[in-house]
This record gives structure tokens, C-alpha cells and sequence, in this order.
């Protein structure tokens, strides 16, 4: 196997605007890179996913994941909603969100983004909603390049997590995480469904995952982050 790996950051935050500048992330079989922010005493504190895939996928996967009693109206951005409850114990913890929608903003996720040298991935997280959005290098909007960001030059968001959840009581003190893991639970359990990752002769995709993982360390060249900037305004 590989070791996986993860950063999180010594500060935490309770609201703010999230800005993170990439020219590349992570892709190919048997990758799970993710990028997110995640309280303490999970899920009571809550869990908000910025960037999320497994192995050669070209689309981006944003969600939330709380304790009870959390659900949103999915109205409002240009991602295709997929699950309006938040509730960890519910729908096998695959948590609210949306998928990217690959018409709106094309390249938002794996060697699409990489291909084209990055762009910024935007969060704003208020007591009223958290809202995500993607703008390629080309498109970064004027006020964050100046170092002022006007989230009213920004559009319509990728995802918009707002309805009836009670933010504040969700998500507090939230650390940012990078990481980089292998299989594991998405990414094994979703391997077979990639037709250009190969299975194993009688294994199932799990463990095909596990196997490709370890014996061709020489396919994981991509399977990195460039990152030109983390920055927080609260």
C-alpha cells in the first residue's frame, strides 16, 4: 500500500470566506482527495466538504455531513442537487449536497482542473448558509485577485447549502484539512464502477483497489497537490 496523507490547520474557524488557489490536485485510480473543513466531536460540530472525488472522475462532489435535524432546499446553484439531509445516521452518511454541474463549471474537479492550471474554490459560510464556488484561472473574479473579495461579483454558487438547517447549531471551530487517501471506504467500495481502473483476476474491487494501489507506484505521478494559497477573511 501507500501511507495517506493529511494536513489540518493549527487555527479553527467559525464562519468566514475560504479561498483556495490550486494549479493541480490529486487523480488516477485508487485516489480519495479531499479538501474540507471539519469540527470537533463529530458529527456534532459538523463536516463541510469543498473538494471531493475518487480515482479518474472529472466531477466534483460537495456536501455536509451533522448530527439530526439538518436539511436544506437545494434551490439556488448551478450544482445538481443530490440529497437534502444533512443527518450523518441517514442515507449511509452520504451526507446533503450537490454534484458539480460539468455544463456550468467545466474542469472543477481531478485532471480537468490540473489540465487546465487550477483556479480558486471559493467558500462562504455565514449564520444563514454555506455556498461553494469555482472559478478556472481564467475567470477568478478582479476583488480576489486584489485581495478584496466581493462575493456580490461571484454568481451563482456551485452549491448552496441553506433551508431549514440552523447553521450555527451545525458547524463551529472547524479545522481545514487537505489529505490524500487511498481505497478506503468511497474510493474501494466505487473502484469497479471506474472501467479504466483494472480489477484483479478474482478479486473483487475492493480489494483490486488495495492491490493496484500497492503494486504500481509508478502510476501515482498525478496523485499531488499544488497549492499556491490558503486564505481565510472573517
Amino acid at each position: 500500500g501507500r501511507p495517506a496523507v493529511r494536513l489540518i490547520s493549527d487555527n479553527t474557524y467559525t464562519h468566514g470566506l475560504f479561498i483556495l488557489d490550486l494549479n493541480h490536485m490529486p487523480y488516477g485510480c485508487g485516489t480519495w482527495p479531499a479538501f474540507w473543513l471539519l469540527g470537533p466531536d463529530w458529527p456534532s460540530n459538523g463536516e463541510i466538504d469543498i473538494i471531493e472525488g475518487v480515482h479518474t472522475s472529472m466531477t466534483n462532489t460537495i456536501s455536509m455531513h451533522t448530527d439530526a435535524n439538518c436539511t436544506i432546499a437545494g434551490s439556488g446553484q448551478s450544482g445538481l442537487f443530490t440529497n437534502s439531509n444533512c443527518d450523518s445516521a441517514a442515507n449511509d452518511n452520504s451526507g446533503c449536497g450537490s454534484i458539480a454541474n460539468d455544463t456550468a463549471t467545466p474542469n472543477n474537479y481531478g485532471k480537468g482542473l490540473s489540465d487546465i492550471g487550477g483556479g480558486v474554490y471559493i467558500t462562504e459560510w455565514t449564520s444563514a448558509y454555506v455556498r461553494v464556488w469555482f472559478f478556472p484561472r481564467e475567470r477568478i473574479p478582479s476583488s480576489v485577485t486584489d485581495g478584496s473579495p466581493d462575493v456580490s461579483q461571484f454568481g451563482l454558487p456551485m452549491a448552496n447549502f441553506q433551508g431549514s438547517c440552523d447553521i450555527d447549531s451545525h458547524f463551529a471551530n472547524h479545522s481545514i484539512i487537505i489529505n490524500t487517501d487511498f481505497c478506503g471506504a468511497w474510493a474501494g467500495l466505487a473502484y469497479s464502477s471506474f472501467g479504466d481502473c483494472p480489477l484483479s483476476p478474482g478479486r473483487n474491487g475492493y480489494d483490486s483497489c488495495v492491490d493496484y494501489v500497492g503494486n504500481y507506484p509508478r502510476n501515482f505521478t498525478q496523485a499531488y497537490w499544488e497549492i499556491n494559497s490558503i486564505k481565510v477573511y472573517q
